[in-house]
């Protein structure tokens, strides 16, 4: 058995003990201002509504409550959304000179990242401004989106460029940031044995919290397999340094820190992948390729699904549609009437549903709706508004200091869109539909709670969109004197089927005639929860997923309605409407 195959034997049964007990995170929210409501000419004020002055689309203020501007933020900068091929320098002719190792650690140790799955938790590097991570294909296998912690906190939703599954090298971008440390290459030929080196990376993931740990050593062996060269050490390596950089004297990358063979009789051989290695392949890695493991010299060369990507359908005419896009993890929902669009919330990344969209979507969005600032709802809203016209833009409020919260902030601000901030009690009234917004009554601590909810009626058919909101704001609606909770045709199951949504009572009020959760086939949290699932199905609701369906479009035209699903359901005694 060649040294590759047993450090690959050994790493996957030490990782696959990483990342268990693994909840789902929370984010830090910050103070929030308030956005402007600006006038949006081809929205107007439900009927009776007193418009502000100069404002032709307002919500419905409760009363005594008036809305205080204030500006926007200002993000990072939105990167390209397909990057140039990367360049990278040749090392340089002159030597750098020999530091210390405090000063090694205080020069490269921003540039080092941790790199977290649902399946475990590894290291990384960034190697370009533009946000580009070098790490271990096994890092993140299985997986094209992840979360990257920079500076031991900031988290940032990372998706995966490319990948190469026989040099297990991947890229990741993390969106540019003229404020990230690079780490430098220095030139792998030129290392010897008994040369000194230091590693810095995360080990043991989650259970080893806070910044990162730097180990040295010298250079044991210069060796090549597979053809692959590989550079040993007799440094400390741990489950979770994978990924991490092996540095010289002068801080310079010359290896990236992939394994360690273990044994009771076994001490100090860990291996990492020569840096030249990496170099030649960052070009193709780039360019959103991968390249996965073939018996053959030349790897087969195929291009990754980022999402789903469900086949657009020819729908009856003059009636309206409401699109739950299966994304994967997310939500992503088009109300489609005629002309008149309105996105709601647009899923991790929407890079392979653009040509779905660009089916229904007939000139400019009237409307998008950002329910709350998680990626898993506004990532992909960075690439609608790159790709369509955008009229106006309802928002929370909510803020936090994540790259896809700046970059979409940034996107939204140069596409010039309106950006309102919306309230329980406000009314809209687009074309021949009427948008109700049920909370948030205001910011509270939960984002999931600060969720934009909406009822949407049209003619005598209304949906209810539930958006993250769990249990606590659903218990909120019910108590408002001044609000009556409709009686709902279809709702949109709140948080993914969760168990933290959809109570009881909520469901007992709302009677929802079809039940429509979007959640990700096999995901790791569960969703849908056999206990939402129980509590809907004891309402009489009948019950679809994007997991099990795929795409899931309902056509009414005001009174009657009808389902269509992009799948066949697998489970039996499940069968979608034709």
């Amino acid at each position: 058995m060649t040294i590759l195959r047993i450090i690959v034997a050994l790493l996957i049964l030490t990782l696959g003990l990483i990342g268990c007990g693994k909840s789902e995170p929370e984010e830090t929210l910050e103070p929030v201002p308030i956005i402007t409501e600006a006038p949006k000419p081809t929205i107007v004020p439900a009927p009776g509504a007193t418009p502000a002055p100069s404002v032709t689309l307002t919500a419905i203020p409760v009363p005594g409550i008036t809305p205080t501007p204030a500006s926007i933020p200002t993000p990072t900068p939105v990167p390209d959304i397909i990057p140039t091929p990367a360049t990278i320098p040749a090392s340089p002719t002159t030597a750098a000179p020999t530091l210390t190792r405090v000063e090694i650690v205080a020069s490269i140790r921003p540039a080092v990242v941790r790199i977290t799955t649902p399946a475990g938790s590894g290291s990384g590097f960034i190697i370009d401004k533009r946000g580009w991570v070098l790490t271990n294909n096994h890092v993140v296998e299985g997986f094209s989106t992840v979360m990257v912690t920079v500076a031991d906190s900031i988290e940032i939703q990372g998706g995966v460029l490319g990948r190469n599954a026989d040099k297990d090298l991947a890229l990741i971008d993390i969106g540019q940031d003229s404020s990230f440390t690079v780490a430098p290459f220095g030139d792998s030929e030129k290392v010897s044995q008994g040369d000194d080196v230091i590693t810095i990376g995360y080990p043991l993931g989650p259970l080893l919290q806070g910044e990162a740990t730097v180990t040295k050593g010298i250079i044991s062996a210069l060796r090549t397999d597979n053809d692959t060269k590989y550079i040993q050490i007799d440094a400390a390596l741990s489950p979770g340094n994978s990924g991490g950089p092996l540095l010289n004297t002068r801080g310079e990358v010359i290896g990236i820190n992939s394994a360690k063979i273990y044994g009771t009789l076994i001490e100090g051989l860990s291996f990492a992948i020569a840096s030249n290695e990496a170099r030649e392949l960052i070009p193709l890695l780039s360019t959103r390729v991968v390249v996965v493991p073939t018996p053959t010299p030349s790897p087969t060369v195929e291009m990754p699904t980022l999402t789903p990507s469900p086949t657009p359908r020819v729908l009856p005419e003059g009636r309206l549609h409401v699109h739950f896009i299966d994304v994967g993890r997310g939500d992503a929902i088009l109300i489609d009437l005629g002309e008149t669009e309105i996105l709601i919330d647009g899923g991790e990344t929407l890079l392979g549903m653009l040509p779905y969209l660009s089916f229904y979507i007939d000139g400019a969005l009237e409307l998008m709706v950002a329910t709350h600032p998680h990626s898993d709802h506004i990532g992909g809203l960075i690439y609608i508004l790159n790709s369509f016209d955008v009229n106006a833009i309802w928002l929370n409020g909510d803020e936090i200091h994540t790259q896809t919260y700046n970059r979409f902030i940034s996107a939204a601000k140069s596409e010039g869109a309106q950006m309102y901030l919306p309230r329980r009690g406000y009314t809209a009234k687009i074309g021949e539909l009427t948008l109700k917004v049920l909370n948030p009554p205001g910011l509270g601590k939960s984002m999931h709670n600060n969720s934009i909810v909406l009822s949407l009626t049209y003619g005598d058919v209304d949906f209810l969109f539930m958006a993250d909101a769990e249990k606590e704001a659903e218990a909120d609606m019910l108590i408002r004197s001044d609000m009556q909770l409709p009686d709902v045709e279809v709702l949109k199951v709140g948080n993914h089927g969760s168990r933290t949504s959809s109570s009881s009572e909520f469901l007992q009020v709302t009677k929802p005639e079809y039940a429509i959760y979007t959640a990700e086939t096999g995901n790791y949290y569960g969703y849908p929860h056999k206990e939402t699932i129980a509590a809907l199905t004891n309402t009489g609701a009948r019950i679809y997923g994007t997991d099990v369906y795929g795409t899931i479009v309902i056509s009414t035209d005001g009174k009657k309605y009808d389902l269509y699903t992009e799948k066949q359901a697998p489970t039996p005694g499940i069968t979608p409407n034709p």
